[in-house]
């Protein structure tokens, strides 16, 4: 978010931001590299989940890496942006009453939130991890 700012910035400040069309332009650069950063990191988890699948040949893990890009790239692309949401809200509702009335407490409160959302995190992956690994139709037990 920085780097994009210091971009935004810098493209203001030379006059290639002034148009709308070249806002427009700018948006849509901005959208298609978060939509190909959210691809990409569920494309790692898939890798994640093949690789860590023991005693598998590799045309079986070339198979369920087919099943799973095919069919559930979408649902882990979904959940991705879900638990990013979800902990951007529960970060806004929980700093703006404590900025507001508790400005001195603020920074250590803010930085044990982060720990907890960064603990949060990983469990949320986990938990997408271990969704995406159980297999659809279980094995009938004979």
């Amino acid at each position: 978010a920085l780097i994009a700012n210091a971009v935004a910035t810098d493209l203001r400040l030379n006059g290639l931001l002034d148009s709308n069309a070249s806002q427009l332009i700018a948006l849509s650069v901005v959208v298609l590299i978060g939509w190909l950063a959210i691809y990409l990191v569920s494309g790692s988890i898939f890798g994640l989940i093949i690789a860590t699948r023991s005693g598998v040949r590799p045309a079986a893990a070339w198979q369920t890496s087919w099943d799973l890009t095919i069919h559930r790239r979408a649902q882990a692309a979904a959940y991705l942006v879900g638990g990013f949401l979800v902990g951007l809200a529960a970060t806004a509702l929980i700093m703006l009453p404590v900025i507001i009335f508790l400005l001195p407490w603020a920074t250590f409160i803010f930085n044990a939130w982060l720990i907890g959302i960064w603990i949060w995190w990983h469990l949320y992956f986990f938990e997408l991890y271990q969704s995406l690994i159980k297999p659809t139709n279980p094995p009938a037990n004979d």
